[in-house]
């Protein structure tokens, strides 16, 4: 809840006195266009106390235990594991803890020199920030980008620059007129008389409790070209430098864009050659027009489209000679499902927008 703003709607009893419903709107200085009258529970937020409530386990979700993929259970260090081979994670199903213990241990190691990371939601009490804190204090170079506008966490987000700043970190709030909504971290590490990158990037956020109920992906690496990448990131972030040229790594709002209508327009190209064509999209919305329009210019080439899409899609499938190649799903269970992916050239609601002519 915030403390500070301006309000917005009026939700109360349809069988509240009229003399309270028009005491709240002077109150607030609301308009009647803002009463919604709500005939039910008013503050549905209530009913998730009913489940500890009522002992009932065949109504109940069976506990759910996330593995620790193999790989981290041959080797108690966790950058060693990580130099072998490139390892992505699959949350809930895969635990968050690999991504716990990769800050804990840089922050425990005497040959982690570095540590950068961006911070959206945390969390209270959270074993990152704590990792963080001490790393600063063992006297590394910690700097952290902290998103103040994420919503419904500015109060803790700004407690959070605080804790940190007196540890001596270095806190940076990203670039004025942006949302920093990137999720990575870049540990430098000394070896064998050189620096290695480890790098972490992930679709959620740095919050152990999420990680539990939301599906993302997160991705160990020490490429050397991804590490570089990040690296150029964050000093776009921390010092308002202009845009680097990435090797790898795709950039909101500067190069993300371009380079999907690109990638469908080349998967155009390789249906109308005959060749294996298909884009698989895991996105929170389709709600786009260029990208929309070339999907659609992609289905009519005979490409094989599936869009995995959480809300809104105002893409239509399904239409003879439009869009009759494209799938659109919406996962609804136990877990949130959150973006986002991209495969292209793998063995792979609502308003609908018009389709444009080829």
């Amino acid at each position: 809840m915030r403390n500070y703003g301006d309000e917005v709607r009026l939700e109360i009893d349809a069988n509240c006195p009229e003399e309270t419903v028009t005491f709240l709107l002077e109150r607030f200085e609301m308009t009647r266009d803002r009463l919604f009258l709500v005939d039910g529970p008013v503050n549905l937020n209530r009913l998730r106390e009913i489940i500890d409530l009522v002992d009932r386990p065949d109504l109940k979700f069976a506990p759910f235990k996330p593995i620790v993929p193999k790989q981290f259970s041959r080797s108690k260090d966790i950058f060693e594991v990580i130099k072998r081979q490139d390892i992505l994670l699959h949350h809930p199903f895969e635990s968050f803890s690999p991504v716990v213990e990769f800050i804990r241990q840089a922050a425990a190691s005497p040959d982690v020199l570095v540590i950068k990371q961006t911070l959206y939601r945390t969390g209270v009490d959270s074993p990152i920030v704590n990792a963080l804190i001490k790393a600063a204090r063992a006297g590394k170079e910690v700097t952290v980008v902290i998103e103040l506008r994420a919503r419904f966490d500015e109060k803790d987000n700004i407690n959070l620059a605080s804790k940190l700043q007196e540890a001596a970190a270095h806190v940076v709030y990203g670039v004025v007129g942006y949302k920093t909504h990137a999720k990575m971290c870049l540990v430098l590490k000394r070896e064998d008389k050189e620096l290695r990158s480890y790098v972490h990037l992930g679709t959620g956020n740095y919050h152990p409790k999420t990680a539990q109920l939301y599906t993302d992906y997160g991705l160990f690496s020490c490429d050397k070209d991804l590490g570089e990448d990040v690296r150029r990131i964050f000093m776009q972030l921390t010092s308002l430098g202009k845009v680097s040229k990435l090797h790898k790594l795709l950039q909101s709002p500067f190069t993300l864009h371009k380079a999907i209508i690109e990638k469908i327009e080349r998967e155009i190209q390789f249906a109308r050659q005959g060749k294996s064509a298909s884009i698989i999209i895991k996105v929170n919305a389709v709600v786009e027009e260029q990208a929309i329009q070339a999907l659609y210019r992609a289905s009519q080439a005979g490409v094989k489209i599936k869009l995995i899409v959480r809300g809104i899609c105002c893409l239509k499938p399904g239409i003879p000679g439009v869009s009759e190649n494209i799938e659109v799903r919406s996962i609804i269970g136990r877990f949130l499902s959150t973006p986002a992916s991209m495969l292209f050239r793998t063995t792979a609601i609502g308003k609908c927008m018009p389709p444009a002519p080829i």
